[in-house]
């Protein structure tokens, strides 16, 4: 089913089923306001373990009223719903492919690459801004944060960091990413963000209402319903590294997500399966532990830490 984007009328919500091939499908709600305004696209479960943004696009449906909103919420409360009900990390079960690297998308493609295609085609078209949910994975640890998109085009960029500045994680990160359901979107010229909240398979009331809050934020802050709109004390982090596994092995964490390091602080240690050091992970700068893996085992190109500097 396509999304007749100028037939939905005005104060109603809809829920559509776009295919992404025979017998998958992913699950988008439409709530559009009253009166017309900005259309806001709120998308979870690109990773199907992130709990805390699931549970907040499903408490937004529920919450949101469209006789009391300006413009129109577009929510995709579960991309990833394969991974979300078999527990798998990072990864697509149908390809064992990360959404969040599969842009731009391939109708011919693997299953990623389909639903990356899908919402290209179907979401984009009609968007002003889309805000992607995530939070940290099972096995690691982090603490909230904002991405930004710094390589897309300046007024883009601007659109986005100035959104960003409304929102209350503390810490706000460049990002140079480009395949992914935010950042894709934001070299189409669409402003968006990546907020990240939680960790460790686990999700609060706490921390979903945090999530909540934070989106109605952003709709105020697009005029699509009336609040505050003034920026919030963050530390701008210009620089981050993301550093992964290049061998199988036991991995030592020595800093947690949150903490401040050291430029030469060694940050954790990886081990090979033999007991040999392979990799002592250490700081190029003063900053911060923006996640963290805590499982001993990793398998190579499994993340093991992010990193970032002060600006």
């Amino acid at each position: 089913m396509q999304i007749q984007w100028n037939q939905i009328p005005p104060n109603s919500r809809t829920e559509y089923t776009l295919e992404v091939e025979p017998g998958k499908t992913i699950s988008v709600i439409v709530i559009k306001g009253a009166n017309p305004g900005k259309t806001l696209a709120v998308s979870a479960g690109v990773h199907g373990c992130e709990y805390v943004g699931i549970q907040t696009a499903k408490h937004l449906a529920s919450i949101i009223q469209p006789e009391k909103i300006s413009g129109t919420l577009v929510l995709l409360p579960l991309l990833n719903i394969e991974g979300f009900l078999r527990g798998c990390r990072q990864v697509m079960p149908e390809d064992g492919k990360d959404l969040n690297r599969a842009f731009p998308g391939d109708r011919t493609g693997s299953f990623s690459k389909r639903l990356a295609a899908v919402i290209e085609e179907e979401i984009y078209p009609a968007i002003d801004f889309i805000l992607d949910l995530h939070g940290g994975d099972m096995n690691e640890e982090l603490t909230p944060m904002v991405f930004y998109p710094a390589e897309a085009s300046p007024e883009t960029t601007r659109q986005s960091l100035e959104a960003a500045e409304k929102l209350s994680p503390g810490l706000l990160i460049a990002s140079s990413a480009k395949t992914g359901v935010y950042s894709y979107a934001a070299q189409k010229g669409i402003p968006a963000l990546l907020l990240e909240r939680g960790a460790l398979g686990r999700w609060t009331e706490q921390e979903v209402d945090q999530d909540t809050g934070d989106v109605v934020r952003l709709m105020a802050h697009l005029g699509m319903i009336e609040g505050p709109d003034k920026p919030l004390p963050h530390q701008l982090i210009a620089d981050s590294c993301f550093e992964v596994a290049p061998e199988d092995g036991y991995w030592y964490a020595y800093a947690s997500a949150g903490s401040r390091v050291k430029k030469g602080q060694t940050l954790g240690e990886l081990h090979r399966l033999d007991g040999s050091l392979c990799w002592a992970v250490e700081s190029p700068w003063d900053g911060i532990i923006l996640y963290n893996t805590v499982s001993l085992g990793v398998s190579r190109g499994n993340p093991l830490v992010a990193y970032g500097r002060w600006e």
